[in-house]
């Protein structure tokens, strides 16, 4: 069966849980319609006149709790799944739930359990037939342009580090599933061996991170060619706090051009150094801002008289995503 939007149903006395799965997890989704219930009794009359495909249901609620609740869906016959989100995570009131028909138990806090959400409403959504999130060939134009103009103040700031020109492959924009995100660089950049990330994230209206991503041996080549013998760089600590300084300008650049092009003044958050075997973007593993989905806009700049190569990687979530695309939409009728 094919639907254009799947129904969520959101029953919890919890103001904060409710804003957090909307804008953790349905912000990601134009195709769900979300329902706000803070109430057990006018849930379950909701419950039953809208028959939403997926219902969160909070168990310690005044007036009717999620048991009593799940009773009388019990009774009186269910409609679509239920996903019981509960403080309460003993494991007689999981296992009570699941009796009286609960689908899934997430424990609070919610924020621990967003991949865990996520994974059920694209279960759900799959099972409707809606497709994955995609964007067009203008939007990605447009998106590869404003990355464009950052990594062009990126190139700027290192070329003057250098005194060397810095070569810059074309943007690359697609969105990608955040648990696939770092097999998909690797793949794309083909890169076989160790790299180390100089990671920075940024916050405001828009929220997401920036990655400059080289082979170990070349940041060390770039550090050594930008520092001239002004640090001893066998001193781990003092390479490490050089590489991380060098990362910042660059990174610093394009997101400032990036904010500026767009109009959005951003937060720096302080920088990072991770060297990682597997996941090359490992430091932003527990960050909120990449669950499911992320957009991803790339590029390689390298110096070719010195045979440094590596590539500059901006991440940034679906809802900022959606936030950026209306900015530049309006920017084209202004």
């Amino acid at each position: 069966m094919t639907v254009n939007k799947m129904t969520a149903l959101l029953i919890d006395d919890s103001k904060l849980s409710r804003n957090l799965l909307k804008h953790y997890i349905f912000s990601e989704y134009d195709d769900v319609e979300v329902i706000e219930e803070n109430r057990g009794a006018a849930g379950l009359e909701a419950y039953f006149s809208l028959e939403p495909n997926l219902t969160f249901l909070d168990l310690t609620m005044p007036e009717m709790n999620g048991f009593q609740f799940l009773e009388e869906v019990k009774k009186r016959g269910k409609k679509g799944k239920i996903a019981v989100l509960s403080a309460d995570v003993q494991e007689i009131s999981q296992q009570t739930a699941f009796n009286l028909g609960a689908d899934f138990f997430i424990p609070k806090p919610i924020k621990t359990q967003l991949v865990k959400i996520n994974g059920i409403v694209d279960q759900i959504r799959g099972g409707l037939g809606l497709g994955t999130i995609q964007l067009t060939r203008d939007q990605k134009e447009s998106i590869a342009e404003v990355f464009n103009i950052g990594v062009g103040k990126a190139a700027d700031s290192l070329s003057k580090l250098t005194g060397l020109k810095i070569d810059l492959s074309i943007p690359q924009v697609e969105i990608v599933e955040r648990s696939s995100l770092a097999t998909s660089l690797r793949d794309h950049f083909n890169l076989k061996e160790k790299v180390i990330t100089l990671q920075q994230g940024f916050k405001g209206d828009f929220h997401g991170m920036a990655f400059l991503i080289l082979p170990p041996d070349k940041l060390r080549e770039l550090v050594g060619l930008i520092l001239s013998g002004e640090a001893d760089l066998n001193e781990e600590d003092v390479y490490r706090d050089s590489a991380m300084e060098i990362g910042n300008i660059i990174i610093s650049s394009c997101l400032s051009a990036f904010g500026n092009t767009v109009e959005t003044p951003l937060t720096l958050l302080p920088p990072a150094m991770v060297e990682a075997e597997e996941d090359i973007l490992t430091g932003s593993g527990g960050d909120p801002s990449f669950m499911r989905h992320a957009l991803v806009a790339r590029v390689g700049l390298g110096i070719r008289q010195r045979n440094i190569s590596g590539f500059l990687v901006l991440v940034i979530s679906v809802g900022s995503m959606k936030l950026l695309l209306a900015c530049l939409e309006k920017m084209t009728r202004d």
